[in-house]
């Protein structure tokens, strides 16, 4: 008994912790967020072919039997309906999915993607990109990476792209300072001074920029189809 209250008094203390950590990872002020609506061409549908016209009835007629075909006039031709259908539909989930896993596993020249993939309707990356201070000799040695999540969630008609976790990590030292949507860096003023660590910051956002940028134009078009195989 003594052991289920002390197990029920734990999970209670437990759970402003569990709560705490969930709202930080869903603060909306250290993420870059976005919904985008998408249509894609309209899927053509195959035309019903007209039934075969109906076999010609054979009519005896004249005392020596001859056999006289009569054929019926082909029925009246149907007019056209107009086509009122728009030419764009909202882009399927498996459509969506399809685009954002090609622009996971394209290449880019400013930055690297890896540590990720598609499942489902969603697909979540890990982006890299190197930085180095504009200064040729900075107070503090900052040079190294700024890394970032990109998550990619896809509905019907529309995907939502989440980028956080945007961290700068130095090569060397102690002046690595961590999420830069912090206005202190992780690691102290004393490591990394307030100029600098602006520097660092706008310098992650130009990053993300350019990765929301590259992800928007994937999304925007259908994967481009492959040439001709080898076989």
């Amino acid at each position: 008994m003594i052991k289920k209250l002390l197990l029920v008094t734990a999970l209670v203390a437990a759970v402003p912790f569990i709560s705490s950590a969930q709202d930080e990872e869903e603060d909306p002020s250290k993420m870059i967020r976005e919904i985008v609506n998408v249509e894609m061409e309209r899927p053509k549908t195959v035309a019903t072919p007209p039934p075969p016209p109906p076999p010609a009835e054979e009519h005896h007629k004249g005392k020596k039997g001859k056999k006289h075909h009569e054929e019926e006039p082909p029925p009246p031709a149907e007019e056209a309906m107009p086509d009122t259908l728009s030419a764009t539909v909202p882009a399927t989930i498996a459509e969506l999915n399809k685009r954002a896993n090609y622009w996971y596993t394209t290449k880019n020249k400013k930055f690297t993607k890896d540590g990720g993939g598609g499942s489902g309707a969603q697909v979540i990356c890990t982006v890299k990109f190197s930085f180095k201070p504009r200064e040729l000799n900075p107070a503090n040695d900052v040079e190294g990476e700024i890394t970032m999540q990109v998550t990619i969630d896809c509905k019907e008609g529309k995907y939502r792209y989440t980028i956080d976790k945007l961290v700068h990590k130095a090569k060397r030292g102690l002046s690595s300072g961590g999420n830069v949507f912090n206005e202190i860096p992780g690691c102290g003023t004393v490591n990394i001074d307030p100029s600098l660590w602006n520097q660092i910051k706008s310098a992650a956002f130009v990053d993300a920029k350019i990765v929301v940028d590259d992800l928007k134009a994937k999304m925007a078009v259908p994967v481009p189809t492959k040439g001709k195989n080898d076989w």
